[in-house]
């Protein structure tokens, strides 16, 4: 079971926990490069029942039995509360988003351009400037401090836009396929509750625990998803300028083999972070490859064998397990990328893992 607390002003009450008489029920969720969530049930006779307030109520959710930055499971706050009444009597639903929330209240971009539009900026470095324009325009008790992280890899070109949040700009396309993110408290100098952005440091780890059907797996879902096959795609600029002229250059970019097998799919994509041409061709190409394919997820529902006690493991999003159902001919290592877990029944957890992605040039069904 995990404790509950919420905090208003610096006033924080316990909400759940093995003493406490009225408890909540609900689950939290975490996912890749998704705000984390969470919602639950409170009834009038909890103790934090009237202490909840949207935008202002902390909230989290502690594992008591670890110790450090790993015990906070969840950490938000309230962006939803519904009050309900059915046969058992009058309760709230309340919904929870998480810190990474914070980026979501300011906007990708008010000045100027990072140092005007460049070719092969550095991921880290555009990182950092989007926490520094957070920063410079959020509440005192919204900001971030980020874990610097070094990489190599680069963004060809980027010119931020005005219309995105700081978080839809920190999850472009063009930065998670290099990164995963997480937020982490700490308790800083002044006493005060702080709070850091990982970007892929200590995130990916390879888990110990094999999930078997008849074991933990107590069912599992597989899905093939064919929504975002392409065959065929136009790129355009953040300005909707095409590769060339119509009517005498060509427009697209094409995966032949693709269309050997499934046909001419065609797409338009526009690259919000470019503003060249002659950039769209390596884009485009780029983009196809990763699109040109069958995307197939697992969904599992599953004991989770580090709270009863009988192995090393607890699952994590952004680690990886080996899967092993041989009736489906499925046994590869794959990235957590949701978790879904009751807050009160910790050992009972959904698990999403993704992506297995097969080209659509050799793409076989599912035996």
């Amino acid at each position: 079971m995990y404790t509950v607390e919420i905090e208003n002003d610096g006033e924080k009450i316990i909400i759940n926990s093995p003493d406490t008489e009225h408890r909540v029920s609900g689950t939290y969720t975490k996912a890749k490069n998704k705000i984390p969530s969470c919602t639950f049930n409170i009834y009038p006779d909890n103790p934090g029942y009237n202490k909840l307030s949207e935008y202002k109520t902390l909230v989290r959710i502690y594992d008591p039995t670890e110790e450090g930055e790993n015990q906070q499971k969840f950490g938000g706050r309230i962006i939803l509360i519904e009050g309900k009444v059915d046969s058992t009597g009058f309760y709230k639903t309340v919904t929870c988003e998480g810190w990474l929330g914070y980026f979501k209240d300011t906007i990708n971009y008010l000045y100027s351009a990072i140092n005007g539009i460049k070719e092969d900026i550095p991921v880290n470095q555009v990182v950092t400037q989007f926490v520094r324009w957070h920063n410079e325009n959020c509440s005192e008790e919204h900001v971030f401090d980020i874990d610097t992280f070094a990489t190599t890899d680069t963004i060809e070109e980027y010119s931020p836009s005005a219309d995105k949040s700081s978080f839809d700009a920190l999850t472009d396309e063009n930065l998670t396929k290099y990164l995963n993110y997480d937020v982490k408290e700490y308790l800083g100098k002044d006493g005060n509750m702080k709070r850091k952005l990982y970007c892929n440091e200590g995130l990916n780890k390879a888990g110990d625990t094999i999930i078997r059907l008849g074991e933990n797996m107590q069912s599992l879902t597989v899905t093939n998803n064919f929504d975002n096959i392409c065959t065929r795609v136009i790129p355009m600029t953040k300005d909707g300028t095409m590769m060339g002229t119509l009517g005498i250059d060509t427009m697209w970019v094409d995966d032949a083999e693709a269309i050997k097998k499934f046909g001419v799919i065609t797409k338009m994509h526009t690259f919000d972070y470019l503003s060249k041409t002659k950039s769209l061709a390596k884009a485009g190409k780029n983009w196809l490859n990763r699109n040109s394919k069958v995307t197939r997820t697992l969904t599992i529902n599953c004991s989770d064998l580090f709270d009863l006690g009988t192995t090393p493991d607890s699952f994590e999003v952004y680690s990886t397990y080996l899967i092993d159902c041989s009736e489906l001919g499925i046994s590869e290592r794959l990235e957590l990328t949701q978790l879904t877990r009751d807050i009160n029944e910790t050992w009972n957890t959904q698990l999403t893992f993704g992506e297995i992605l097969y080209s659509a040039r050799s793409y076989k069904s599912l035996k």
